[in-house]
């Protein structure tokens, strides 16, 4: 995902600044970069207890937070909606992930596993990912 999201975008260089995540060693060369980026952007901040997550499945509610804060840090303003219609599995979407999920869902970069049902905690896949991307980059 991190990957992905960083060629779409012209997020530049790492700073010459060493990254802290303690699982930093199982990151691949291919996606060091990536990484590197979109942690110093503030876009990608690990799992918790200073890790990348490293080979680990990334959620689908983490997935709107990382696109979200994309849209963000390169000044697409999305707004929250001050009304919406919440998924009936709203209780499982994380207090952090709520905004991104719902403002993602406002401009129709997201959708549901269905028309009731976000799904938050299953994992994305990278069809899901791209399709988000392809969506932001057409806002």
């Amino acid at each position: 995902m991190s990957v992905i999201l960083y060629r779409a975008f012209d997020f530049g260089e790492p700073s010459t600044a060493e990254l802290t995540f303690t699982d930093g060693d199982n990151i691949s060369q291919y996606a060091q970069t990536a990484v590197d980026v979109l942690s110093e952007k503030g876009i990608v901040n690990g799992i918790g207890d200073n890790m990348f997550g490293t080979g680990k499945s990334i959620t689908r509610q983490d997935m709107a937070v990382m696109i979200y804060r994309a849209a963000e840090y390169i000044k697409l303003n999305i707004p929250v909606p001050e009304e919406y219609v919440k998924f009936d599995d709203d209780a499982f979407v994380s207090d952090y992930a709520k905004d991104a999920v719902y403002a993602l869902r406002g401009v129709g970069i997201i959708n549901g596993v269905s028309e009731l049902e976000f799904a938050p905690l299953d994992n994305a896949t990278r069809a899901q990912a791209a399709q988000m991307i392809y969506g932001l980059l057409e806002l």
